[in-house]
């Protein structure tokens, strides 16, 4: 393998259920070239991660560079990493259960460092080094899209813990409506505060007899930028279920703040891409009410700013941070 430099490439992959994203950046955090196509899960666990490794490809192409410049790779993938082998323990959207993902990737990459990880944990690490919370000492994150996902990093570093279930508040329960998680537990605050907790609420609202502006059909497969839509066309009944999700976040926020006491509290994921301004008045007014901290001072939310590259730029963090450790 030929020697690679500090000036050699990073590629950084984010690998969804529906996509994959691929960035090249250098050092200081620049985008060199970028790739994305279609995931194709039902093509099975192989197809997949060679689809991946073409995209990779392609992204060098972009950049101008091959596979035999790049310095290491990181990659996000949408399920639970185990810290101690780096398998993934399943990924739902993909189909896939526990796989040896970490030795997988090192053979696809001819033997590269590769850093692996939680895409929620590498989107937070993504707004830590090169987004909305580069250069604070701190920061924990809430990715709030299908679900609700939560990651800490503190002096630049994943937080993961020892199973790697570090900050997962979404699965805590809280003072909500005893709703069953699909984590099989009642009153968790992404039965709430998630895509899949506000179309449960919707719906609840519409058999009560509210209307809405979204139909049943389209809460079956609920998209932020229908909830962005209802919004802006006035639609009372969805305003209410964001005030009710921001309001549950205030309280996962004020949890966290108390827990770890970050210097700045980040917001992401889809719902936040298109509500997320008018969330953060809501959720500033709850934090009065659930957090003696906001009493003293206002903690600092920001919404996050790398929007769908930040798991991706997150992943070269990772893949940054391996060659320097090793």
């Amino acid at each position: 393998m030929p020697a690679r430099s500090s000036a050699s490439p990073l590629l950084g992959i984010d690998l969804g259920g529906s996509k994959i994203l691929a960035v090249v950046m250098d050092d200081q955090g620049r985008i060199l070239g970028r790739a994305k196509r279609r995931t194709k899960p039902k093509q099975g666990y192989s197809r997949v991660l060679e689809r991946l490794q073409e995209t990779a490809k392609r992204a060098l192409e972009d950049a101008g560079f091959g596979m035999e410049d790049v310095r290491a790779v990181g990659v996000g993938l949408p399920g639970p990493v185990l810290p101690e082998c780096g398998d993934i323990l399943g990924a739902v959207n993909l189909g896939w259960g526990r796989k040896p993902i970490a030795h997988d990737l090192s053979q696809l990459f001819d033997g590269l460092p590769v850093a692996i990880g939680n895409d929620v944990n590498f989107g937070a690490l993504g707004e830590a080094t090169y987004g909305i919370a580069a250069g604070t000492a701190s920061s924990y994150a809430l990715f709030m899209g299908t679900g609700l996902g939560g990651a800490l990093v503190i002096n630049g570093a994943l937080q993961v813990g020892t199973h790697g279930f570090a900050g997962e508040l979404g699965h805590l329960p809280g003072p909500f409506d005893n709703a069953l998680c699909i984590c099989g537990q009642y009153g968790c605050l992404e039965t709430v505060a998630s895509k899949t907790g506000i179309a449960r609420l919707l719906q609840a609202a519409k058999s009560s007899g509210a209307s809405c502006l979204i139909d049943d059909d389209t809460l079956q497969d609920l998209r932020s930028s229908h909830l962005r839509k209802a919004w802006d066309d006035g639609c009372t009944t969805v305003r209410e279920t964001i005030k009710t999700a921001a309001e549950a976040l205030a309280w996962g926020i004020n949890v966290a703040s108390l827990a770890c006491d970050p210097e700045v509290v980040i917001l992401g994921g889809g719902v936040v891409e298109e509500l997320g301004e008018e969330m953060l008045p809501i959720i500033q007014t709850a934090l009065q009410k659930y957090s003696y901290r906001a009493k003293q001072y206002q903690i600092d939310v920001r919404i996050a700013c790398l929007d769908a590259d930040a798991v991706a730029i997150g992943a070269v963090a990772a893949a940054q941070q391996e060659v320097v450790h090793d």
